[in-house]
């Protein structure tokens, strides 16, 4: 069983998500404990020939995303995999789900009051080597630079490709096109926020969407969420 959002009880999640979004959330070592029971027969033939961690992980996140579906009023319903292997919501939905070793999460709301939502999960750890300079822009690079000196505690350049996982996903469902890692440009307050200046790759125009969100750093795990 998942913790609840906003609305609910607490989680890592539960904070960083707008009032109103349903947040599910799962902390628990899929390799040992996981199972994939509860899938529905056309869920279980998108992973049945995957490995067993990514069929627990892959029946968590539907689990957790239909236990949402009921907190909103919805049925129950089968999820599976859309365009880019986003998943499929009912219509008047938004959501997304993550899943990384530990940790999986959901989060859902009205359609009527976003047009997108996004999480992402990733360990809190420095990213692998030569990454960093294919996902930041110079002055992306500037600020890590100077927040890690102030808190070196906060895995941030890991933090940065959080966020951007987290902004594509509320991105994808409502322009249909990836970005890119150079195509948003993130910028963060003082607090647990952060907007991205986004330029879609087929705007020919260049125009920019701003998309806003929040982070946290806690159990050893980096959790964005992000909303349009």
């Amino acid at each position: 069983m998942g913790t609840r959002g906003r609305d609910g009880d607490g989680g890592l999640l539960a904070g960083l998500v707008p009032a109103g979004v349903v947040a599910r959330e799962l902390v628990a070592d899929l390799r040992r404990d996981g199972d994939d029971s509860g899938l529905s027969a056309e869920e279980a033939a998108v992973v049945a020939a995957a490995v067993p961690r990514r069929r627990h992980q892959f029946a968590a996140g539907r689990r957790l995303a239909r236990e949402a579906l009921v907190d909103l009023g919805r049925a129950p319903v089968p999820i599976l995999p859309g365009p880019r292997g986003a998943p499929t919501w009912p219509v008047g939905i938004v959501g997304s789900v993550t899943h990384c070793d530990g940790y999986v999460a959901a989060a859902l709301g009205e359609a009527s009051r976003w047009r997108a939502l996004g999480i992402d999960a990733e360990p809190a750890a420095p990213l692998p080597p030569n990454v960093l300079e294919r996902i930041a822009s110079a002055t992306e690079r500037t600020w890590l630079g100077e927040r890690s000196t102030a808190r070196p505690e906060v895995a941030w350049d890991r933090l940065l490709f959080c966020v951007k996982e987290a902004v594509f996903k509320a991105w994808f469902p409502v322009h249909g096109t990836s970005p890119g890692f150079r195509g948003a440009e993130v910028r963060l307050d003082d607090g647990d926020g952060f907007v991205a200046s986004v330029t879609g790759r087929s705007r020919a125009s260049g125009d920019q969407v701003e998309v806003a969100g929040r982070w946290v750093q806690g159990r050893g795990l980096l959790v964005c969420a992000a909303w349009s």
